[in-house]
């Protein structure tokens, strides 16, 4: 339990500051369309064309394994991603009779995004919050294990394993353990995350209240 306090709160941090980023970037997109959309979204895709654990390297290999930085780093490589599923939801919401109404109003655009779209997108926000958490674990862990994450003595899960590795032969259950503790937080994040999923398809079709 001890080594789940760094791993959870890089995992924590990095997926709230990931999604956040994502969430403002895919709302100014989907609202503004034209020239702002297409740049934003073709950054996006750039972040997007190469793997998680890659990028994350190629960002704490150039600036350091700080934990400021590890966190900075998980948050970049989510970003896109959020954006991306944030730009479809509001995308639906911005041809809404509400936001129509607000900008006949006058509300400014600012308005429109942070009062009126985003309370309404909370729902797909919240699922896709539990689902980048579960890839947070494995991403900060599989940092921890290649030495990029949190570093000594800090306890990390996969900076457990990666220490247990000589001992393998001798003592298995040092990196049994640390992997089960990192299997169960990842499945257990899922499992919330398709029960959101679920509520709000359930919601949205009218079944629930």
């Amino acid at each position: 339990m001890w080594g789940a306090r760094a791993t959870l709160a890089l995992a924590s941090v990095s997926t709230v500051l990931g999604v956040g980023l994502g969430v403002v970037v895919g709302m100014i997109g989907a609202f503004y369309r034209g020239l702002v959309d297409e740049l934003l979204m073709r950054i996006m895709d750039a972040l997007m064309a190469l793997p998680a654990l890659l990028l994350a390297m190629l960002l704490l290999t150039t600036v350091g394994a700080d934990p400021v930085y590890v966190v900075l780093g998980i948050a970049i490589v989510f970003m896109p991603r959020s954006a991306r599923v944030v730009r479809g939801v509001a995308l639906g919401l911005a041809a809404a009779e509400f936001i129509e109404a607000a900008r006949v109003r006058g509300e400014r655009g600012p308005y429109i995004l942070f009062r009126e779209m985003l309370p309404n997108a909370w729902g797909p926000i919240t699922v896709e919050v539990t689902i980048r958490f579960a890839y947070a674990i494995l991403l900060a862990t599989s940092l921890g294990f290649l030495g990029l994450g949190a570093q000594p003595p800090a306890p990390d899960w996969g900076l457990m394993i990666n220490e247990a590795l000589p001992f393998l032969s001798q003592a298995p259950w040092l990196a049994i353990l640390p992997a089960v503790a990192i299997s169960s937080a990842v499945v257990g994040a899922n499992l919330v995350g398709d029960g959101l999923r679920e509520a709000l398809a359930l919601r949205q079709s009218g079944e629930l209240p």
